[in-house]
């Protein structure tokens, strides 16, 4: 599927418990956005050429996985999104625009996610970049050859808990906003 208008979601989710699977989504303003909604599944969706791939916005309890999400400005999106899983994605080739940083994931006071076995490199800027969100997941992902950082917590971003992850090659180190992130001797850091 194309958007119709570039300017528009592709799909709009704001029903709970919808199911999206095996789509291929293409040039809109989101592939596909869940707004105000919860226990979405989002699955084996390949969506490029979008300003983000997947939007959640003021949504909770949705799982977002197994999608190739690459070749967006985002990958996953997310805004007042909480207790979502994001698992399993490609989210690599992000390249921004002006208005977008390209970011594999990046949260705006998002709390309590699971983000885990996603591929998230080779971006315009970051891999994951985390605004004003506390108690995250973020476990088994790869963070390489971003242009700027593999992980970026920004001001707000306390608790969060990274384990296991790879990330190397980036453009600079990880950078850590605040002593209170659980930083674990898994990750990895590879050249700078």
């Amino acid at each position: 599927m194309h958007a119709a208008d570039a300017s528009k979601d592709v799909f709009l989710l704001t029903s709970p418990g919808v199911h999206i699977n095996g789509l291929t989504i293409a040039g809109g303003e989101s592939g596909v956005k869940l707004q105000n909604t919860s226990k979405c599944v989002v699955t084996n969706v390949f969506a490029q050429d979008n300003v983000r791939g997947v939007y959640l916005s003021y949504s909770t309890e949705n799982e977002i996985s197994n999608n190739n999400l690459a070749n967006n400005d985002y990958g996953v999106y997310g805004d007042y999104a909480s207790l979502n899983s994001i698992s399993s994605n490609v989210a690599t080739g992000e390249r921004g625009s002006s208005a977008a940083l390209g970011d594999g994931i990046f949260l705006n006071y998002g709390d309590s996610n699971t983000i885990a076995r996603n591929n998230l490199s080779a971006n315009h800027v970051f891999g994951i970049s985390i605004y004003t969100s506390t108690r995250n997941i973020i476990s088994n992902n790869t963070m390489s050859d971003n242009a700027n950082v593999g992980v970026r917590l920004g001001p707000g971003s306390n608790n969060n808990t990274l384990t296991f992850n790879t990330i190397a090659n980036n453009g600079q180190i990880s950078q850590q906003a605040s002593k209170n992130s659980d930083w674990r001797n898994s990750d990895r850091q590879g050249k700078r």
